[in-house]
C-alpha cells in the first residue's frame, strides 16, 4: 500500500498544478481604468473597464474636467503618455496595459494646441507636438515611411490636399481652451520604368519597349503588343527574373498583379522546354494555346496536329459579315464542324467567295509571321469558348465559325452562352486560329 501512495500523491500534485496553473489570456481579462482629476474641480469619468488590445472606452459623453485658472490638456499615465486628448477622444487606438491603471488629468497655465501626426498608411511613429495659443513653430520633421510612396506634406483629413509641407511653420491663433488637431500624411505613389527582355525569343515587348508603372496600381496594359515567340518553345509569361521569379503578365499579356516594386525593373519572358506546350502558353504564332491532344488530330488536307493556337486579339477591330453580298444565300457546302476541319472549311469558303470578310480576315492575319491562320470550325470555336479565360479579350457578341448551318446560315458561338446560328449577312466577331 505504501508503494502506491507516492505515485498517487505525485499524480494529485500534478493535477492540481495543471488545474491551478496561470492560463489567463490578457485579451480576455477586464482591467479597470481609474481617472484622477489631479487637483481638478469636476468633470470626466471616475472609472471605466477595458480589455487589453481593445479600443479605449468612449468617454466623450462626460463633461471635460475643469480647474480654476488652468486648462485641461488630457489624461496621461504616470509616465506622461497621453491616452485621451483634451476633448476626451482617444489618443491611441488600443489599450496597451495588462494591469489596472490610473490616468491623471494634466493641466496647463495657458491654452495650447496639440498636433497629432497620423501616418495615413505609413509606418513608424511621431511624437505629438504642442504649440501655445498665439504662437507658432515649425512642424516636426516627418518620420513616417511608406514603401513605394513619396511624402508630400500634411492634410487635415485622410483624403485631403496638402496644407503644410514638411517642417513648415504652423501658427496658432487665440484659444479659449486646449484643443487638438490631427494632421494626416499625404503620399504620392512612385512611378517606375518597366523594361522587357524576351530572353531568347523574338517579337513582343522587348528591349526596345518600356512602360511606366505606378506603385500599388494595376500594371500598364500591353493589349496593343504582339506576343513574343521562340522556336518550339511555349511562352509562359513575363516574370521579374529570367528563371523562376514572380509572374507579372500571363502569356496572353494580361496582368496578374499590381505593380509592387519601388524601383525601375526588367521583366523577362520565360519559356517551356523545347517542344512542350501547355494550355494557356504562348504559341509559335504569337497566340495562345487553347487545345491540346496527346494523340493528335487530323487537319483535313494537311496532316496531323497536336495543338490549336488562337490569336490573342480579334482578327479585325470591328464586327464583320460572314459572306460578301453576292453570296448571302449561297450554299458553299462547307459543313465540317469537327476539330481539324476549320482550315479546309476556310479554303473552301474563299475558293467560292474570295472576298468573304470573316474568312479573309483570318487568312490575312499574320501573327508571329505565320501564314496558316484560318476561321475555326464550330467545334474548334467551342473549345476556344471553353478556354476563353486563358486566351482573354473576348466580346460577349457572337463569333463566326467556318461551319455552315444552311444555305444562308452559319454556326456561331456566343461567348457568354452557347452556340447558335446566324444569317450570313449579319455581323459577328472573328478570332483566327491555327493548328500545328
Amino acid at each position: 500500500m505504501k508503494k502506491l501512495l507516492l505515485p498517487i500523491l505525485l499524480l494529485t500534485v500534478c493535477s492540481l498544478l495543471i488545474a491551478c496553473g496561470d492560463d489567463s489570456n490578457p485579451e480576455e481579462t477586464i482591467y479597470t481604468i481609474t481617472f484622477d482629476l489631479n487637483e481638478g474641480d469636476a468633470g470626466g469619468p471616475t472609472s471605466e473597464e477595458v480589455r487589453y488590445n481593445s479600443p479605449l472606452p468612449d468617454i466623450s459623453e462626460y463633461s471635460e474636467p475643469t480647474r480654476v485658472g488652468f486648462y485641461f490638456a488630457g489624461y496621461f499615465d504616470i509616465d506622461n503618455k497621453r491616452y485621451y486628448y483634451a476633448d476626451l477622444t482617444p489618443a491611441i487606438d488600443y489599450w496597451d496595459k495588462t494591469e489596472d491603471t490610473t490616468l491623471y488629468a494634466h493641466w496647463t497655465a495657458s491654452p495650447e494646441l496639440t498636433i497629432a501626426f497620423n501616418g495615413n498608411g505609413g509606418t513608424g511613429t511621431m511624437e505629438e507636438q504642442t504649440i501655445l495659443a498665439n504662437q507658432s513653430a515649425n512642424l516636426s520633421a516627418n518620420s513616417f515611411d511608406r514603401e513605394g510612396y513619396t511624402f508630400e506634406g500634411w492634410a487635415y483629413s485622410e483624403t485631403g490636399e496638402v496644407e503644410y509641407e514638411d517642417e513648415e511653420n504652423y501658427a496658432v491663433g487665440s484659444l479659449t481652451e486646449n484643443e487638438t488637431v490631427t494632421l494626416y500624411a499625404v503620399w504620392t505613389a512612385n512611378t517606375s520604368t518597366i523594361n522587357f527582355n524576351v530572353n531568347g525569343g523574338t517579337g513582343g515587348p522587348d528591349t526596345t519597349f518600356s512602360v511606366e508603372a505606378v506603385f500599388g496600381s494595376p500594371m500598364p496594359s500591353l493589349h496593343e503588343q504582339t506576343l513574343p515567340t521562340r522556336e518550339k518553345r511555349g511562352f509562359t509569361g513575363y516574370f521579374d527574373a529570367p528563371i523562376d521569379g514572380t509572374m507579372y503578365y500571363m502569356p496572353n499579356l494580361i496582368s496578374v498583379r499590381t505593380w509592387d516594386k519601388d524601383s525601375n525593373a526588367t521583366l523577362y519572358a520565360q519559356w517551356r522546354d523545347e517542344g512542350v506546350y501547355e494550355l494557356g502558353d504562348g504559341g509559335p504564332g504569337g497566340g495562345i494555346i487553347f487545345y491540346k491532344s496527346e494523340e493528335g488530330f487530323m487537319v483535313t488536307g494537311y496532316g496531323a496536329a497536336h495543338y490549336l493556337e488562337a490569336a490573342h486579339v480579334d482578327a479585325f477591330a470591328k464586327e464583320l459579315m460572314w459572306a460578301s453580298s453576292d453570296f448571302f444565300d449561297y450554299f458553299i457546302d462547307v459543313l465540317g464542324t469537327e476539330i481539324g476541319r476549320g482550315r479546309d472549311n476556310t479554303n473552301g469558303i474563299l475558293a467560292v467567295d474570295a472576298d468573304a470578310p470573316a474568312a479573309r480576315a483570318c487568312v490575312d492575319y499574320a501573327g508571329g509571321g505565320k501564314t496558316d491562320w484560318f476561321l475555326p470550325s464550330i467545334d474548334e470555336l467551342y473549345q476556344l469558348y471553353l478556354q476563353k479565360n486563358i486566351v482573354g479579350d473576348f466580346s460577349t457578341d457572337c463569333y463566326w465559325s467556318s461551319s455552315e448551318y444552311a444555305s444562308d446560315y452559319v454556326w456561331v458561338q456566343y461567348f457568354d452562352r452557347t452556340r447558335y446560328y446566324s444569317s450570313k449577312n449579319s455581323k459577328g466577331r472573328v478570332r483566327a486560329i491555327r493548328a500545328f
